[in-house]
């Protein structure tokens, strides 16, 4: 008797020429509501509009009527994860999904999609990709505006217009499939009272596109590389790596990221975008940030601590959120760097070759110091920890020597080949025997 009251409230009120003023071309979900007292709710007037012409069409459906004049409408659901917009159901009528309170009982929100990329939306922590908070029928009001002062009691058999999209105790509910990009599930078309039940148990089905998707970054820990001198370079600074791992649901990708690398002053000192966001195109697909103080980016130092942060773009064009990763820090000078000569660096066997350490180390001032130890392995299986020593090679080749240079922070190597040829042949003279 309730549902037949709140038809009755709404007749006349026919879908295709409401006056009701919706932003239907914003509106990004798809599909339909089946409730067991009410039948069909579209959340998209695109479902039997598909090319938005006003005039109806079969659209996705083909139980779609034709021809007849309709209105803009539908249910958004942007990167906020809060839903808005207006369903429509033949004999209900408008669907409210962003109902203000105060609200029958818990969550104290309207429709929330919990999307795990976010952490502002009011239903965070509900539960990743879970619908929750209420939508409200707007029969229940005397007004085209869907708020105010409800009609007489006995106008709506008792019931406020309340649809709770998920159970306080998990129960029931909507969640969101991020790659078919498909809601299903349950909703209750009633506070917590079964007396309410004037829709009851309603089935969800309905499509995102996956444009619409929040993108979500988990940083990694920063890595920090070998702190030696560079082959061939001139410049010491301390390596890092910031990594990360993206997703973008519903087949997204990365297309660009932006780091921002803090100094313990709150100063930025590295930023992957120089000129802006959105201008992170060349290289910016990848998953790994190497901070090179030659680059246009900018450089750390040693001896600081820092913060850093990131945000990406998927390839739908979302964006998310600035995330902060770990903080790192450097270490407290330049590592050695290991230099040696050799002389001869070709010679014979038996022949002493000359080593020549040339190596420096440093302090946290930047001036150079003695080194702490260092090992020599001339190739041959011989080693020596003297600062300059002398080797004899007794046999030909071509052996790779190394030097290891130590410091309080770590060592740092260099290597160079020395080569022995094979001994020139002896030879007497002899006088011819007759």
């Amino acid at each position: 008797m309730l549902s037949v009251i709140i038809v009755a409230l709404i007749v006349g009120s026919v879908l295709f020429f409401s006056d009701k003023i919706m932003a239907g071309a914003s509106d990004n979900i798809r599909g339909w509501i089946w409730g067991e007292n009410i039948g069909w709710i579209s959340s998209n007037s695109l479902n039997c509009d598909f090319d938005g012409n006003r005039i109806t069409d079969t659209g996705n459906y083909s139980e779609c009527p034709t021809g007849t004049a309709s209105v803009d409408y539908g249910v958004n659901v942007p990167a906020s994860g809060i839903f808005s917009g207006y369903g429509w159901s033949e004999n209900i009528g408008w669907i409210n999904f962003a109902p203000g309170g105060p609200y029958p009982s818990a969550p104290n929100y309207s429709a929330c999609l919990d999307w795990p990329a976010l952490t502002s939306e009011p239903c965070n922590g509900f539960g990743n990709y879970a619908v929750s908070g209420w939508a409200r029928a707007c029969a229940v009001f005397p007004n085209s505006s869907c708020s105010g002062a409800m009609r007489p009691d006995a106008e709506r058999g008792g019931w406020d217009g309340w649809i709770k999209l998920a159970g306080n105790s998990g129960s029931y509910g909507v969640s969101f499939d991020p790659v078919a990009g498909i809601f299903s599930g349950w909703v209750w078309g009633g506070d917590d009272s079964s007396g309410e039940a004037i829709i009851g148990w309603s089935e969800v089905n309905g499509v995102i596109p996956p444009a619409s998707y929040p993108v979500q970054v988990t940083p990694l820990p920063p890595e920090g590389g070998n702190y030696c001198n560079p082959s061939g370079g001139s410049k010491y600074y301390p390596p890092i790596t910031l990594s990360w791992n993206f997703d973008g649901g519903g087949g997204n990708t990365q297309s660009a990221y932006q780091i921002q690398v803090i100094n313990s002053g709150g100063a930025t000192v590295v930023d992957s975008c120089p000129s802006g966001a959105g201008t992170c195109t060349l290289g910016h697909s990848s998953a790994n940030f190497y901070i090179d103080p030659l680059s246009r980016y900018g450089s750390i130092d040693f001896n600081n601590t820092y913060s850093w942060r990131i945000r990406v773009w998927g390839s739908s064009g979302s964006v998310s959120d600035w995330v902060n990763g770990a903080n790192f820090s450097t270490a407290s000078h330049r590592w050695p760097n290991a230099s040696f000569t050799a002389s001869p660096t070709n010679t014979l066997p038996n022949r002493d070759v000359v080593f020549t350490n040339n190596s420096t180390c440093y302090n946290i001032a930047g001036s150079s110091v003695a080194c702490g130890s260092y090992l020599w392995n001339f190739g041959d299986g011989a080693t020596s920890n003297a600062t300059n020593p002398v080797h004899l090679y007794t046999a030909k080749g071509v052996y790779n020597v190394q030097l290891n240079a130590t410091d309080g922070l770590g060592t740092c190597s260099a290597n160079a080949n020395i080569t022995i040829r094979p001994p020139l042949p002896s030879w007497q003279e002899v006088p011819p025997t007759f």
